[in-house]
């Protein structure tokens, strides 16, 4: 009996060491338990566009909860936006917001382009990690204009012809392309201007229309603009 009695006294001290021990390891994971949130550091460069449609832009991020240095499976993570202009995409369509084995929870951030700078914010576990996204916004525009000969020398009754070169380019040096360019003459004839091809530029012809004298060509976009001028010199026959 005596030896019935040691052996259930052993087997109730071994519960009990067991379920503290347990909760001294839940306590210890909770206090040691850290968040980081991982992002690209480079500045966003973008174009707030005048007359298109803004572009989606995608930040991949990366979520990690650890204990102890350890990663952490199975923990639901929370992404606050409320200092940001954008939305959440889970690259894990089936676990989203939990972490897998390796404790990380992968995260597109997709916004659009503005000025200032975005801030996420995730938490576990009672920790909260942040990453800053900055903008680099562009809304100006960069027109070049060229005529491949500004000076004509035409005999009376004829018409010659000049090639007309625009370049357009945002103010941070990207090609614009599939943009139309107004451009006009103060005399002669112009041909269909195409739209900027994918290096931003675009030509045409202008024509004298048996016109003489000094013309003036514009090219605009947006807010930018740039001229050349062509003479046209009368020839006797």
């Amino acid at each position: 009996m005596r030896s019935w009695n040691f052996f259930f006294a052993c087997n109730v001290m071994f519960a009990l060491l067991s379920f503290v021990g347990c909760k001294e390891t839940s306590e210890s994971n909770d206090s040691e338990a850290t968040i980081n949130l991982y992002s690209p550091p480079d500045t966003i460069r973008c174009v707030v566009w005048d007359p298109l449609p803004h572009f989606p832009i995608e930040v991949p991020m990366i979520a990690e909860v650890l204990s102890d240095g350890h990663p952490v499976a199975g923990v639901p993570i929370s992404i606050d936006l409320r200092a940001a202009h954008g939305q959440v995409v889970y690259e894990d369509s089936l676990l989203q917001c939990t972490t897998r084995v390796d404790g990380r929870v992968e995260f597109t951030y997709v916004t659009g382009c503005h000025g200032g700078c975005d801030t996420i914010v995730v938490t576990a576990l009672e920790h909260s990690a942040s990453a800053a996204v900055p903008f680099d916004t562009d809304t100006m525009y960069s027109i070049n204009l060229q005529v491949s000969d500004d000076t004509l020398h035409v005999p009376i009754g004829s018409e010659d012809s000049t090639e007309v070169s625009i370049r357009l380019k945002t103010g941070l040096g990207i090609d614009v392309s599939d943009s139309i360019v107004t451009l006009t003459a103060s005399g002669g004839r112009l041909d269909f201007l195409p739209p900027t091809d994918y290096m931003g530029m675009t030509q045409t012809w202008w024509h004298s229309n048996y016109e003489y004298g000094l013309f003036t060509l514009v090219a605009s976009f947006s807010k930018d603009a740039d001229t050349a001028r062509i003479l046209v010199d009368a020839l006797a026959r």
